[in-house]
């Protein structure tokens, strides 16, 4: 589970929850280097200042020094 938040005194307050799948995949088998991870996310709006829904993809390649 996510949640983000966003207080600022000059607007109403945001704040989002939701479910989040996460995965790594390793390169290695294809004879690369690193790892791929992946997170999708569902969020949904928890004040009226906020959407209703929100979708977050977060894409990262990673590489051990």
């Amino acid at each position: 589970i996510e949640y983000f938040g966003d207080v600022n005194s000059s607007e109403p307050a945001q704040h989002r929850l939701g479910p989040v799948i996460a995965s790594d995949f390793s390169l290695a088998p294809l004879g690369l280097r690193g790892t791929i991870r992946s997170e999708v996310s569902y969020l949904a709006g928890l004040t009226a200042a906020t959407e209703r829904g929100t979708v977050r993809w977060h894409l990262e390649y990673g590489i051990s020094f």
